[in-house]
């Protein structure tokens, strides 16, 4: 999104996590949208990859996924692993509700199921952390 033309288009809520692709998570765009989020008072979650980066710095608390050294801007893994915390955080909030247990027992399994299948498709061993 180009925030300068765009952020009429922006749908500020209470909460608003922050995720980035790019590897240093320079982004102006996202750095801007990341502020005019604030400035609305919104409390800003920060998913990234790299310690000390300006999602890390510019959130009011965050997640560090803690995926490994990025060899090239948006890195699979990453991006996997922010999808992955995503999903999670979905989970934890989903917990109080009965009517979505089939569901949130679904996506739990599946996620357990995520290092066997990526040790499949990638030929390399996958610890859980």
């Amino acid at each position: 999104m180009h925030y300068a033309k765009d952020r009429g288009a922006l749908r500020i809520g209470i909460t608003n996590i922050v995720g980035s692709a790019h590897a240093s998570t320079a982004c102006t765009y996202l750095l801007q949208a990341l502020h005019y989020a604030k400035d609305r008072g919104a409390l800003c979650i920060g998913i990234t990859n790299t310690v000390g980066s300006a999602i890390a710095r510019h959130t009011d608390c965050g997640v560090h996924i803690n995926a490994g050294c990025e060899i090239g801007v948006a890195s699979t893994k990453a991006y996997t692993s922010q999808m992955v915390v995503i999903t999670m955080m979905a989970l934890a909030l989903s917990e109080d509700s009965i009517a979505k247990r089939p569901k949130r027992d679904a996506v739990i399994d599946a996620l357990g199921s995520l290092p066997a299948k990526l040790r499949r498709v990638s030929g390399f061993s996958v610890s859980a952390a």
